[in-house]
């Protein structure tokens, strides 16, 4: 008879813990604690950053060698970001602050090596880059795409008319200065010239370039280096 009252008790107490999980879960899901997420919020209008960022590529860029295709990673990140043409940085309920941006792309094969296109005065095309925006709750991530641009000997990346959906969805354009060349094998960093590049591309290689913001020109008089929006 004593072992059966202890059996009747632990049953009381298993009921009684199955009755308590479900009510406890819907008044946690009634009151929406981790029922859903915020939906991002999608700002519109325009906006002017300020871009930085490291190129890493799969293969060191070498010159006169043959190279296969060679990926290359875009890692950086948009400061003193300013809405323009009357644009609110607070959309929404939400205010945005800053930005992370990433793409690949990639180095066609060449048998000049993948140096080339610093020589030709091209840079590939972008599809998907993605911008990451920051703020106190989600904000609607904007994918950029470029065609071919231009780079000039002093290592000014230049990409215009490009494409953008998301948020700040319309054009795109921006400009990037090649600031620090890494070699393969070193982490001293040299400073980006022309005959610099040239010689780190003979030999030992570059593994990645850094890029900055380039002085204020016509094109970015506010000494910014890139605009988002339908109006650029």
């Amino acid at each position: 008879m004593h072992s059966h009252r202890k059996l009747g008790s632990s049953r009381a107490i298993m009921i009684a813990i199955a009755i308590v999980i479900p009510i406890t879960t819907i008044g946690v899901f009634a009151a929406g604690g981790m029922a859903s997420a915020a939906s991002p919020v999608t700002f519109k209008g325009n906006i002017s950053c300020s871009l930085t960022g490291t190129v890493t590529f799969s293969t060191p860029l070498k010159l006169g060698v043959s190279q296969p295709a060679i990926r290359a990673t875009f890692k950086g990140k948009n400061v003193d970001c300013t809405g323009i043409k009357g644009t609110k940085l607070t959309q929404g309920g939400e205010t945005l602050k800053s930005s992370t941006e990433d793409f690949t792309f990639t180095i066609a094969a060449n048998k000049a090596g993948g140096c080339d296109g610093l020589a030709t005065m091209t840079s590939p095309p972008i599809t998907g880059a993605t911008v990451n925006w920051v703020g106190t709750s989600p904000i609607t991530a904007t994918k950029l795409s470029f065609k071919a641009g231009t780079i000039t000997s002093a290592g000014l990346i230049t990409y215009g008319s490009g494409t953008a959906t998301g948020s700040f969805a319309g054009t795109a354009k921006v400009q990037l200065q090649s600031s620090e060349i890494s070699e393969l094998g070193t982490t001293k960093l040299i400073p980006y010239t022309a005959a610099n590049a040239a010689a780190a591309c003979k030999k030992p290689g570059i593994s990645d370039i850094t890029f900055v913001q380039p002085k204020p020109s016509s094109t970015y008089p506010k000494n910014d280096n890139e605009e988002i929006g339908p109006l650029f």
